[in-house]
């Protein structure tokens, strides 16, 4: 079967649309990360779907082997909790409230995780001392 693939990693999609002989099409949605909450991302890709259906928007085909990955998501948490907070899209699906509590998690998450000190570093570093 053909199918269409929408990801921003050569490795593996995060979205398929494969196509079957019978016409029918289905979607395949595998979990960006495993330590997401899977009701927010179901509900955030559902409210996208239903987003791009309204406005009529077509997914664009990425040729993974012609090196068309886009670069399109955050490279680390403190890159994703901006995107997140700057996207009115977002406040509106999520609502405002929840969004200001769930940004306010993950700051927190992030400055946890900005305070511990690497194996990498430790072993790139500490020699240095």
């Amino acid at each position: 079967p053909t199918e269409l693939n929408y990801s921003a990693s050569d490795l593996n999609s995060i979205i398929r649309l494969p196509y079957h002989r019978s016409g029918e099409m289905t979607v395949e949605l595998k979990s960006p990360d495993a330590s997401t909450n899977p009701y927010l991302v179901f509900a955030v890709c559902l409210a996208a779907g239903l987003d791009g259906i309204r406005k009529k928007t077509r997914p664009v085909k990425i040729d993974k082997e012609a090196g068309e990955i886009p670069d399109i998501l955050p490279g680390n948490l403190k890159e994703a909790i901006t995107a997140f907070e700057e996207s009115a899209w977002i406040r509106e699906t999520l609502g405002a409230e929840f969004c200001k509590k769930y940004i306010c998690a993950k700051k927190q998450e992030w400055e946890a995780y900005s305070r511990q000190v690497s194996a990498w570093e430790i072993e790139h570093y500490l020699y240095r001392v």
